[in-house]
């Protein structure tokens, strides 16, 4: 599956396009797009395609995120599809799953209650060369993905309140 273009100049910064485009496994080296174009000409070319996708602008921003009805989940699912996230995961609801795409559902297992919103904001805030892009989300737009993410994800375990501090400590040291 191919990434959409729709849009994309609202999802990816035309620099890292030119890049990406000049020369994709450069940026990763499991890339599975070719190197276009090779040659005097090439960062020229690239640079000029890029400028063209970066050109291609879709409004995500503002109440967007959510639909008609005003339900964050909708309004996250709806968001979800915006910005082409089944490139990189399977959709939360999908019964099949392919395993080159990502799960979500373990979202709900691994962050805890109410920061989802904040890695979805920022996800470079604590691992700087992830890659899961920064989509300039607004905090409404952050919240309905989250709400959309978590209402398939699986539940997670009750915390654990019997753990005591010499486990900690030892935790600490480690």
């Amino acid at each position: 599956d191919a990434p959409s273009f729709e849009g994309i100049g609202s999802r990816r910064n035309y620099h890292w396009l030119a890049q990406w485009i000049l020369d994709p496994k450069a940026q990763r080296a499991s890339a599975q797009m070719p190197r276009l174009w090779h040659g005097g000409k090439a960062k020229e070319d690239a640079a000029a395609a890029a400028a063209f996708l970066a050109s291609l602008k879709r409004k995500i921003g503002g109440s967007k995120a959510a639909d008609a009805t005003g339900d964050p989940v909708e309004g996250g699912k709806e968001l979800f599809e915006i910005l082409h996230c089944a490139a990189c995961h399977n959709a939360p609801e999908a019964g099949e799953t392919n395993s080159e795409r990502i799960s979500l559902k373990h979202v709900r297992r691994k962050f805890a209650p109410g920061v989802l919103p904040d890695f979805l904001k920022k996800p470079e805030d604590h691992y700087l060369w992830t890659r899961m892009p920064n989509f300039q989300l607004a905090d409404d737009e952050a919240v309905n993905l989250a709400a959309y993410l978590a209402a398939h994800a699986e539940k997670p375990e009750e915390p654990d309140e019997r753990i005591d501090n010499s486990l900690v400590e030892h935790g600490r040291k480690l």
